[in-house]
């Protein structure tokens, strides 16, 4: 089993949920907008919280090492953290819901616990007043200058040094509700070489094709997160005309052909009313 170390120094965005007997918070948040407001089709994810890193289900780990800020939006809160692969300051916004409303209390208990447990050498953060590009959570513009050094990464598959941060989401279909389809959307982040990139995109795609199709909304979505993965490949210089046109055939075209046969077989071989 490979160490939790070596997979800070591998991608430290993307490690697995720690042990129980490891957490210090767990709890189901939803993603939000900068007020924190929860719109329609924003997902739910869960949270575990240990001493060295956030996990938020599958697809984003953050290690406290690499946090800047936190701090509270009208109706939820964010982390800002330095994506040090991407060489980008990101934030993550999120709320917390209960049986009637928003649940700022737990959202601020999250964040107390956050700041309780940050390293004292995390990125520092400058402000220069006379730029601007970056909305600040008070509403003022600034520049935001950062020292913190750069990690040496490669490829999780391989070692290949030439990488790029992908996020490949998956659309699952998991059964009927008394009113609507359940779906689960699973965004994955991964550290990939356009080798890699290439199959990695090739299995969300072919698993939204396998498992995503059912229902409605399910195949008018399906296509659409198949085409984003597809664009997502554009990042790493990847989405060659022979990837785009098979991926397309396979998870698209197929799946799409398939369902509409078996409705026309259903409704055709069904006995007169």
């Amino acid at each position: 089993m490979v160490s939790i170390e070596k997979q800070l120094a591998v991608n430290p965005y993307q490690l697995p949920k720690p042990d129980r007997s490891e957490i210090l918070y767990e709890g189901k948040f939803y993603h939000a907008n900068k007020k924190g407001t929860y719109g329609m089709g924003a997902t739910s994810f869960q949270l575990a919280l240990c001493n060295r890193y956030i996990w938020i289900d599958e697809g984003l780990s953050i290690p406290l090492s690499d946090i800047i800020e936190t701090g509270l939006t009208k109706k939820g809160g964010f982390i800002r953290f330095l994506d040090r692969l991407a060489g980008e300051v990101m934030d993550f916004y999120f709320t917390k819901l209960g049986f009637i409303g928003f649940r700022q209390e737990e959202v601020k208990k999250l964040l107390e616990i956050i700041d309780e447990n940050l390293p004292a050498d995390r990125p520092k953060l400058t402000v220069k007043p006379d730029s601007s590009g970056f909305e600040l959570p008070g509403g003022a513009d600034a520049h935001l200058h950062l020292e913190a050094p750069p990690v040496d990464v490669s490829c999780e598959e391989c070692d290949e040094k030439d990488v790029y941060v992908l996020v490949f989401k998956e659309l699952r279909f998991f059964g009927l509700a008394p009113v609507a389809y359940i779906y689960r959307l699973t965004p994955v982040r991964s550290l990939l070489c356009r080798d890699h990139a290439k199959k990695r995109a090739a299995a969300s795609c072919y698993r939204t094709a396998m498992y995503g199709y059912l229902g409605f909304p399910g195949f008018l979505a399906a296509p659409w997160y198949v085409i984003r993965n597809l664009w997502e490949l554009r990042r790493a210089k990847a989405a060659d005309i022979r990837t785009v046109l098979e991926t397309i055939f396979m998870a698209i075209i197929l799946p799409l052909g398939l369902l509409v046969v078996a409705v026309w077989a259903i409704w055709y071989f069904s006995p007169p009313v």
